[in-house]
């Protein structure tokens, strides 16, 4: 038998996971590496030669030097990204992305690596971007190019052809490699790789949203995708006790969770057409904003639909109490109580308060823990405890 310490460790355990799964990246070419960063474990990155055969899930990079960090406020879209220098020297360094699963980047096939970055000083006097289909650390041509200094996120895309080896397995990685990069931070959010060209064009959205379900606490929304496909994304939906206008960034690469603005939360992430929203309060209404996403991030316009939860559905009251009630085995710590089950409700609840008369009733609705140590169980007003519930 578990211990309730043991059962309490147990949840929390759960629990945590359970927030890890929701942040993860789940749409994409590529959502193993994680671009949004939400699912990264934040302070420094690990330094790492990545190689054939090894399958990470953290980004990491190839010197102990400079910063390296993953920060948890401030990000571009969700509140974590990566901030990253060289250091002091003018040595080339790589940021180098969680693997691809086996096989999943094609040889000598060109792809579009897309990101975010700002910072307050020139980044590199030779940058580039790599993609290695089979995890080494030099993943083709880099090219040789000079960032600018923004301070405001701003957008970089670049193509890169993957190497020509077969290995098996393969598991692909895609790196940031800067040259004479300065000692100053330079942060980057919102990284995705795919197949292909740079996709600036928006899918189209999605048609027919609909509540197939409501109950008192949770709301199914359903809709349908859109005739030209998600291509290569899928969907996301942001609930608000409002209307949830606020857009999404553009190339915004959220979790789950994630706040768009105040009150407008990310809820759902995936490729399937509907989702149950639970855990809702009841009698309340809740209003969805439906997006079609794609394999570069852009966003759709927006299907609406709002919906409102029910009132809680209670069985029918007791109209007669038990009776005959007494006290028996009385001691200085403790007593017995009896009584006649004449009622008509199913259950019994009994409470106890020490020095004078129970002082309030319980609610319709409610769930109590009784415990028959006194002041253990649940408190019903001031000084009520549920000493029985059965």
């Amino acid at each position: 038998m578990k211990t309730l310490k043991q059962i309490l460790a147990i949840i929390v355990l759960f629990v945590a996971l359970t927030a890890v799964s929701n942040a993860q990246q789940v749409i994409g070419s590529f959502p193993q590496m994680d671009g949004g960063f939400e699912s990264q474990t934040a302070g420094q990155l690990v330094n790492t030669s990545v190689a054939v055969s090894v399958v990470r899930t953290d980004w990491t990079v190839s010197s102990t030097n400079g910063t390296r960090n993953i920060a948890t406020t401030g990000g571009r879209s969700g509140p974590k990204y990566v901030t990253f220098s060289c250091g002091p020297t003018s040595a080339t360094r790589r940021l180098q992305s969680p693997t691809a699963a086996d096989q999943a980047v094609g040889s000598a096939t060109a792809y579009t690596v897309q990101f975010y970055y700002k910072t307050a000083g020139t980044v590199a006097t030779n940058f580039g971007v790599g993609i290695s289909n089979d995890g080494t650390a030099s993943p083709g041509a880099y090219i040789a190019t000079t960032l600018s200094n923004p301070t405001s996120w701003t957008k970089v895309t670049q193509t890169a052809t993957s190497g020509s080896g077969v290995s098996s397995p393969r598991y692909g990685v895609s790196s940031l490699r800067f040259s004479a990069l300065s000692a100053t931070d330079v942060d980057f959010d919102d990284v995705v790789w795919y197949a292909g060209a740079v996709d600036n064009t928006a899918p189209d959205p999605v048609t027919t949203p609909t509540t197939p379900s409501i109950a008192s606490a949770q709301i199914q929304v359903s809709w349908s995708a859109p005739a030209t496909g998600v291509d290569g994304g899928g969907y996301m939906v942001v609930r608000g006790l409002a209307d949830p206008t606020t857009a999404p960034n553009v190339n915004g690469v959220y979790a789950v969770g994630n706040v768009i603005a105040a009150g407008q939360q990310v809820v759902y992430l995936g490729t399937n057409n509907s989702f149950t929203d639970i855990g809702l309060s009841t009698s309340t209404q809740y209003f969805y904003r439906i997006y079609t996403v794609d394999k570069a991030f852009n966003y759709s316009a927006a299907a609406t639909i709002n919906a409102t939860t029910n009132a809680p559905s209670y069985a029918t009251e007791p109209t007669a109490q038990p009776s005959g009630i007494s006290f028996s085995n009385i001691t200085s710590t403790s007593f017995d109580i009896n009584w006649s089950n004449t009622g008509n409700g199913t259950n019994r609840v009994v409470l106890v308060k020490a020095g004078s008369a129970v002082s309030a009733d319980p609610s319709d609705g409610s769930s109590f823990t009784s415990s028959t140590v006194f002041g253990s169980g649940t408190q019903v007003g001031t000084g009520n405890y549920v000493v029985y519930n059965g």
